[in-house]
């Protein structure tokens, strides 16, 4: 990586950025790996203990989200099938990110080439994107908090209905928050230039949608693949999200409105770039699988407590690291638009 000093010499440095490919490879693998077994914990879980098996066979009242619009289903829904459905849709997310874009084994033989070779195959840079929000939001709740302006926290009465209810949310919001009155925007986009047969491939995945119009991609063109009319939809439906957060209830409180905003942008983002199976899989990220290791931990601390320590460890240090490459990049280009030399010998690795 091109963040290592030239004064190791070229032996050094590339041994250097070798060893930190490895590194944020293996990291990456690691936290990847336990995607599944989060899944599989959550089935233990709810259908293992007996509290458990008593909560599922109570019917449970669920809500659709479409254009931001919260709607009660007019059926109950027996909690152990959705929360069975939930996991498989989840496996069918995590199957599509390993197989959608660059494959794993191609991704993996170039990793040494840096963090960012890792973006074109979303499961494995998924432990580096959460990393780099979960580092935002928590600087951006630590910055408030220092000026009082509580963020709060929500509460759940069991873990069994914090765990169907934590499954359940990622899916009907970005549903609601993304799919529904972002994807709409973009489908008529492409509409306007002539493009209807690609609304449907849109919707699910506007990157791809784009490409096969011929027009510019987040993937190749970075933020300027956003159009004007995506970027009004993102900041529409960033900012009621996290309105929606802090009116609803549940325990937060008035910080939570910037904080569910903030995230709620990354998450449309990730949308435009990605995909929905990938917003999905990363607004799951802060809501199942940071809680299942909680639960799983209270349960077995002697297993899961080392386990839980080395995921957040990992993707504490994916995440700076993503930030890092992301400002020199962003230096780098500064550097050329303005003309200026700069520090030259870090550009030598």
């Amino acid at each position: 990586m091109d963040l290592i000093g030239g004064s190791l010499g070229k032996k050094g440095c590339g041994a250097a950025a070798s060893l930190l490919g490895a590194s944020i490879l293996a990291a990456s693998i690691f936290i990847a790996s336990t995607y599944p077994i989060s899944l599989i914990l959550g089935l233990y879980i709810m259908y293992e203990p007996q509290l458990g098996l008593e909560y599922l066979r109570h019917p449970a009242q669920i809500y659709f989200i479409s254009y931001m619009v919260m709607l009660p289903v007019p059926f109950r829904v027996g909690r152990a099938s959705l929360f069975a459905s939930l996991i498989v849709a989840y496996f069918a997310f995590l199957w599509a990110s390993a197989r959608l874009g660059l494959g794993i084994r191609r991704v993996v033989h170039g990793a040494r080439r840096g963090v960012s070779d890792l973006s074109g195959n979303w499961l494995l840079y998924m432990p580096t994107a959460s990393g780099m929000l979960l580092i935002l939001v928590s600087l951006l709740q630590g910055l408030q908090e220092s000026v009082g302006i509580p963020t709060g926290s929500i509460s759940f009465p069991n873990p069994y209905g914090a765990l169907l209810s934590l499954a359940y949310s990622p899916v009907a919001e970005e549903i609601g928050f993304r799919l529904t009155p972002i994807g709409t925007v973009t489908a008529l986009y492409l509409a306007r230039y002539g493009k209807p047969g690609r609304a449907l491939l849109s919707v699910l995945w506007p990157d791809k949608g784009k490409m096969a119009s011929g027009l510019p991609t987040m993937q190749g063109d970075g933020l300027r693949g956003v159009t004007k009319p995506e970027w009004i939809a993102v900041a529409a439906s960033s900012a009621y999200f996290g309105v929606v957060h802090y009116t609803a209830g549940g325990g937060w409180d008035v910080g939570k409105i910037s904080s569910a905003a903030l995230a709620g942008a990354a998450l449309a983002l990730i949308y435009l770039w990605k995909g929905i199976h990938a917003s999905i899989l990363l607004h799951w990220f802060f809501n199942y699988y940071s809680y299942v290791w909680d639960v799983a931990k209270a349960v077995n601390p002697q297993i899961f407590a080392g386990v839980e320590s080395a995921i957040y460890i990992a993707t504490i240090f994916l995440g700076f690291l993503g930030w890092m490459q992301l400002l020199w990049r962003a230096y780098k280009r500064f550097r050329k638009k303005t003309g200026s030399s700069g520090p030259g010998h870090l550009g030598t690795c």
